[in-house]
């Protein structure tokens, strides 16, 4: 499992959890 911290224009943490699909989720979003 890879998961890549990425941060967007307004600083919101963001993930992809690559299980068996890529899945981008969002801090807010738990």
């Amino acid at each position: 499992m890879i998961v890549r911290i990425l941060n967007d224009k307004e600083g919101t943490d963001k993930f992809i959890d690559c299980r068996n699909t890529c899945i981008l989720k969002w801090n807010k979003d738990g």
